[in-house]
């Protein structure tokens, strides 16, 4: 008798073990094809959070979600762990940033008011630790026109971006600050430290794209041949200052 308990009791533990290792999964398949599989913690009309099986958490707004269905443990083999882990760590959280601008620009002792634009390109990850933060670098064109001369002084600057989207759903206001420094394209001028910040607002177009519209402020320094006017004259003179410009950027990412 002791030993059919003890043999019962083993059996049963052995059904336990096996429907726990069959509990159900959440799989989550976003428009893009990026798949999440875990557990789901919270879902309302606007976002579905999801904790994966490594434990790492990631939200989504509901318009990104392509389907939401439930897998079972022992279908999720170790090869589709590892593609579906390389998939959301590189190809899936990678994206470019392909943005233009235009407005108006000064720089004390060089010119007054005068029209400029800029085009950059910009690569990164767009989410960070579940948030949709991007982080990354680029590259861009920038040139003002100076009205006295028609003089275009160009530059190309180097730079670290941080874009944040203020709230999760499909239209939300944004902050992106660029870092860096920009080379001067005309040999009479040097280059100096740029900076740049803009907001505005992001629309989401699918679970990768979306383009965003604002206004932006920036400021470039540069070094070269300056001219100044006080009581005693106008006097020429090499030196640095700094351009500050703004105006209306429109950006794509995808």
């Amino acid at each position: 008798m002791k030993y059919t308990f003890g043999l019962i009791l083993f059996l049963f533990i052995s059904c336990v073990n096996i429907f726990s290792q069959n509990i159900n999964k959440d799989k989550i398949l976003l428009k893009t094809g990026e798949v999440y599989i875990g557990e789901i913690v919270m879902s309302n009309n606007e976002i579905v959070m999801i904790k994966r099986l490594d434990g790492t958490r990631f939200q989504f707004p509901v318009s990104e979600i392509k389907s939401i269905e439930k897998v079972k443990s022992d279908e999720i083999d170790d090869n589709t762990n590892a593609d579906i882990s390389s998939l959301n760590a590189h190809e899936g959280n990678i994206c470019g940033l392909l943005e233009i601008s235009g407005g108006i620009g000064s720089a004390k002792n060089k010119f007054g008011i005068s029209p400029g634009g800029q085009a950059s390109l910009t690569f990164g990850t767009k989410m960070l630790q579940g948030k949709a933060l991007f982080t990354g670098a680029g590259v861009g064109y920038f040139s003002v026109i100076e009205k006295k001369s028609s003089e275009i002084i160009s530059f190309v600057p180097l730079y670290f971006r941080i874009k944040s989207n203020l709230v999760t759903k499909p239209t939300s206001p944004y902050v992106l600050l660029d870092a860096g420094y920009a080379f001067a394209l005309n040999p009479d001028y040097g280059g100096g430290l740029y900076s740049r910040l803009s907001i505005g607002i992001n629309r989401n177009i699918t679970g990768k794209t979306a383009f965003y519209i604002g206004a932006y402020g920036a400021i470039q320094s540069f070094s070269g041949n300056l001219t100044e006017t006080n009581e005693q004259g106008t006097f020429n003179y090499n030196g640095t200052s700094g351009i500050i410009n703004w105006g209306i950027n429109l950006g794509l990412q995808f």
